[in-house]
């Protein structure tokens, strides 16, 4: 079921020209962080969300690599590649108490 969505999200990214990603900082009720990493595309003038993953991550190495994580999440689970995500028109937001602070 996983795949399938994942190849739903690189189908669906190798057709728009404009992406929104967004990656948010999520505390789980013992207190660990994980990171939300989601996507966004307009299809038939309709918005569709795609989740590409749910991570714990340490603190420092989102703060050094917030970038990076998204576009390795979407190249590694989504098979989208560096070159296709190059032609597009990418907005990037980030939204965390702890997490994205730096």
């Amino acid at each position: 079921m996983n795949d399938l969505l994942l190849q739903s999200t690189c189908n669906a990214i190798n057709v728009v020209e404009f992406i929104s990603m967004n990656a948010d900082e999520v505390t789980t009720l013992d207190n660990a962080s994980c990171t939300s990493f989601h996507i966004y595309v307009v299809q038939v003038w309709k918005r569709i969300p795609l989740l590409v993953c749910v991570e714990m991550v340490e603190m420092q190495e989102i703060i050094d690599n917030v970038f990076q994580f998204m576009f390795r999440a979407l190249e590694t689970l989504a098979g989208v590649s560096v070159e296709v995500l190059g032609c597009k028109f990418i907005s990037i937001g980030t939204n965390g108490n702890n997490v994205f602070q730096g």
